[in-house]
């Protein structure tokens, strides 16, 4: 009799990545989707304060229509050719026309102060027509389609909605290399393609998504090995580039600094046999990156450098930005040194939580309605990807994806000394936070790697507590 009963026991960390999923991930997500997507309507319709946007008016969604169209054709083809995501044409028109929905309300009811200065950039053409200088591709790229299309607010969203649609199923691809799961990369695809997040950033006339769509890319050449390593290579180096070209060195570090660690990480975490032949390859490697820095010194380091001390002495804009701020924080920092151990550490844990997605009770508009459903987003799918990149660790890939969001988090929060937001740029780490939560979405893991949850919950009430008690 006694060894008819069954007994509990812990589950090793093997059999809980072997497991199935047991929560509805899929009809969670969907359900959540569309109650979000009603309440969004309700909410952007009746608050909204059309006075002070730039119109979006009937006319100018009919005159995107063909533009629509043909991205969504391009579209369709490319994930049909290239994805292995199951129903890849239905689930593009989903992820694409859902995003397209939201661009329109939001034209009616909310955009950010940078979206009408993109605008207006798309007009004056401030910069040119075209060039390949570094950090100005988003001006060209609308100031190319106000060219030819005409001015109008929706192209640039239309663009930004195809990439956040393309960027759920580049997600999926890496999840399909890194863990080798389907159902792991099915819950990443859903994660990516239906995020109030994604969604959101997909749908405004912002530079973050199509960040966030070449780190995936970045991502996806390093994770590809059934590719050749000239295919990987080129595409990564592309990849590169057009960050580079687009956001300028500062965000294009990112990808490279994950593209170092793979490297790094592929070259030493091998069979024993590996190991003991690693070490001529490991001193290739090494020299191979000593050269790459040497030569991205100019174009990397010295504009970043110069650009960090020009925001913090020369350009008055961001250094009264940083001295005037009115936020809670500024409380407890040194404004006369930015760059300081203690404010650099105090803005990077309270730029992982800001802005508080409880905000929206004390200004409850559109604005602070949108910014509390991606934050609320944050918080639950962060806690999620760490226990993702703890668990599968000993994995290149996965540490080259965390390595590059811990890099992004760096940016958003200690940057905000030489004008960064923490709220919109750490939003660019969103399919790198999407691939790694998909697999931390398991509650075998919670229970057996609780210290995440915890940790993280503890610091949000905390801050949140915090704000409150000193804002009252």
């Amino acid at each position: 009799m006694k060894g008819m009963i069954p007994t509990s026991r812990r589950l090793s960390t093997d059999e809980l990545k072997n497991q199935s999923p047991r929560c509805a991930t899929p009809w969670m997500l969907l359900v959540g989707g569309f109650v979000f997507g009603l309440f969004f309507v309700i909410n952007t319709t009746s608050t909204g304060q059309s006075g002070e946007l730039i119109q979006v008016t009937p006319t100018a969604i009919l005159q995107a229509i063909p533009f629509m169209l043909l991205l969504y054709a391009v579209g369709i083809a490319l994930v049909m050719v290239f994805s292995k995501a199951p129903n890849p044409a239905a689930f593009f028109t989903l992820f694409f026309v859902l995003r397209i929905g939201v661009a329109i309300i939001l034209g009616w009811s909310f955009q950010f102060d940078d979206e009408v200065g993109f605008h207006i950039a798309g007009d004056e053409l401030p910069y040119g027509l075209w060039s390949w200088d570094m950090g100005r591709g988003y001006y060209y790229l609308v100031g190319a389609l106000y060219a030819v299309f005409g001015s109008n607010l929706l192209l640039p969203k239309v663009v930004n909605a195809f990439v956040g649609s393309l960027m759920a199923f580049t997600a999926y691809g890496v999840a399909q290399y890194v863990f080798a799961k389907s159902y792991v990369a099915r819950r990443v695809f859903l994660l990516a393609g239906l995020v109030p997040t994604a969604i959101v950033f997909s749908a405004v006339n912002l530079k973050e998504i199509q960040t966030a769509f070449l780190l995936m890319l970045v991502s996806w050449f390093l994770a590809a090995q059934r590719h050749g390593i000239g295919v990987r290579v080129a595409g990564n180096l592309m990849a590169l580039g057009v960050l580079y070209w687009l956001r300028g060195p500062v965000w294009a570090t990112v990808g490279a600094v994950g593209t170092f660690a793979y490297l790094l990480l592929a070259a030493y975490r091998g069979s024993s046999v590996a190991r003991r032949r690693s070490v001529a390859r490991g001193c290739a490697v090494g020299a191979c990156l000593v050269l790459v820095i040497v030569t991205l010194r100019p174009v990397v380091v010295e504009p970043v450098a110069e650009m960090v001390t020009n925001r913090l002495t020369a350009e008055q804009y961001f250094v009264n930005r940083f001295e005037a701020s009115e936020a809670t924080v500024m409380q407890f920092v040194d404004v006369e040194q930015p760059l300081s151990p203690r404010t650099l550490l105090i803005l990077f844990v309270r730029g992982l939580y800001a802005p508080s997605p409880l905000r929206v009770f004390q200004d409850f508009q559109v604005g602070k309605f949108i910014e509390a459903i991606t934050i609320a987003t944050w918080y639950f799918v962060f806690p999620l990807a760490v226990i993702g990149a703890w668990v599968e660790r000993r994995s290149p890939a996965v540490t080259a994806l965390w390595v590059m969001l811990v890099v992004v988090l760096v940016i958003a929060t200690m940057g905000e000394t030489v004008g960064a937001d923490s709220y919109r740029h750490k939003m660019v780490g969103v399919g790198l936070v999407c691939v790694l939560a998909g697999y931390g979405w398991n509650k075998e893991l919670w229970r057996s790697h609780p210290w995440p949850l915890r940790l993280w919950w503890i610091g949000a009430a905390l801050f949140s507590g915090a704000m409150f008690t000193l804002q009252a």
